[in-house]
């Protein structure tokens, strides 16, 4: 998650006076930084207190945005965070790229070839290029069926020879699965006739059996998905882009919502493409990039046209999104459907290069308030490892997808959410209260 401070964009801590969006309340405060909706200040004493943007005057926001649409600098590798660090381990296992302090996700090939002259050499460096986000999804998908298997270890079962084949050594494969015969892109297990087919199963599930559980991967895990962004002619109204996130195929979809589309299918499931689903907080404040004309300039381009007067400038830019995932273990699991999890978006950038060096803008996310369950208990926890983010929009999105709830859940859940509310409103009023002074 990213968050600025004054100092860094203006050289120097700068105090201002903040207030409330009923102007009843005003407090001369630093800005420190913003997490999702949240805004930290500290005051000349030193205490800090974090207010929604939503309880900020019109003015407070429109410094919070400029902030946010400032060239800030470079974000650092997140390496000191207990998230990034787990998430690192993994990524590098399973061969994905580490930028920018988080394992990566291409949705596409960004590879420059104009330089490459020759049409053989455009058409193999594609070919390369594709081969190689090819190899990125499946890799992910790997590590997605590991976390499936650690919340139900028993969902692999009807695909255990492929799983065999994907996650156990060569060696062990080759003793009990026959590789070089696949039926619908299946693996089959050793043997001549049935019967010695469930001989190999039976001697593989002796031996290694026990060993499957401990290959599940354990939440939370923190990916970036990078996507090209297709920008909009500039709009001199609002003074800015539109903006949409491309993946593959072309297809447009929100900043910060594509990585929802490219979730692979996992590699052992074979033709039967089991994928995992994923439950998420929905948020707004992405499809629009505030802008000045100056830097839109400045931004790759071309010509739809070569006839002057006929033509409109076509412009690109890359997005980064951050997203944590973590199980979600109030869902019933049956034989049909593979586990879910809960998607968290903790950042949305804008950058001019698919590296991630210059970055040129940072969305203030607009999320819905969260309630929080922790595991399959109510108790809160201050844990970022234990939270699992809910609320009653992202339990829309699973309904919507038939997606069955614990009978035993439900009051665990009106309860927890209720006190979590309770809880929450009365830490930011005791807030308000103690550092908020009355306008005379």
């Amino acid at each position: 998650m990213i968050a600025f401070s004054t100092s860094s964009i203006l050289g120097q801590e700068v105090f201002r006076t903040w207030t409330t969006a009923d102007g009843k309340h005003s407090v001369e405060a630093s800005y420190s930084g913003t997490q999702g909706n949240r805004v930290t200040l500290k005051t000349r004493d030193g205490k800090a207190v974090q207010v929604l943007t939503s309880q900020l005057s019109v003015e407070d926001n429109k410094y919070l945005a400029k902030i946010a649409s400032s060239n800030a600098p470079q974000e650092a590798p997140i390496v000191n965070d207990v998230i990034a660090r787990q998430s690192i381990a993994v990524g590098k296992k399973y061969g994905l790229p580490i930028i920018n302090g988080l394992p990566t996700v291409h949705l596409d090939d960004f590879s420059d070839r104009l330089n490459q002259t020759s049409g053989g050499q455009r058409s193999q460096g594609y070919k390369n290029g594709q081969e190689k986000i090819g190899q990125e999804q499946k890799n992910l998908g790997r590590i997605l069926e590991l976390i499936a298997l650690n919340s139900d270890p028993n969902w692999i079962a009807p695909y255990l020879p492929n799983f065999v084949i994907n996650h156990f050594k060569k060696e062990i494969a080759t003793q009990y699965i026959e590789s070089s015969i696949m039926t619908s892109n299946m693996g089959v297990w050793k043997g001549e006739n049935e019967f010695e087919k469930r001989a190999s199963q039976q001697s593989f599930e002796n031996k290694y059996k026990n060993q499957i559980p401990k290959l599940a991967i354990k939440t939370p895990l923190r990916f970036r998905f990078i996507s090209k962004a297709r920008l909009s002619e500039y709009d001199f109204l609002r003074n800015g882009l539109g903006i949409g996130s491309q993946d593959r195929s072309g297809s447009e979809s929100v900043a910060g919502l594509e990585w929802i589309r490219v979730l692979p299918t996992f590699p052992s499931a074979g033709y039967h493409r089991k994928q995992i689903r994923v439950a998420f907080t929905p948020f707004g404040g992405t499809s629009f990039w505030p802008v000045d004309a100056n830097t839109v300039k400045s931004l790759p381009s071309h010509s739809t046209s070569t006839i002057p007067g006929r033509g409109r400038s076509i412009r690109w830019a890359y997005v980064s999104t951050v997203v944590t995932l973590r199980n979600a273990p109030i869902f019933n699991l049956s034989s049909d459907d593979p586990p879910t999890l809960f998607g968290s978006v903790e950042s949305v950038e804008i950058f001019s290069d698919p590296e991630l060096k210059t970055r040129l803008h940072t969305f203030q996310l607009n999320t819905a308030p969260k309630a929080v369950l922790v595991d399959n208990s109510t108790q809160s926890t201050k844990e970022l490892g234990q939270a699992i983010p809910l609320d009653e929009l992202a339990l829309a999105g699973l309904f919507h997808q038939n997606t069955a709830v614990h009978s035993s859940s439900w009051p665990r859940m009106f309860e927890h959410v209720a006190r979590q509310d309770q809880a929450d409103h009365e830490l930011i009023d005791k807030q308000i209260q103690q550092l908020f002074t009355h306008r005379t």
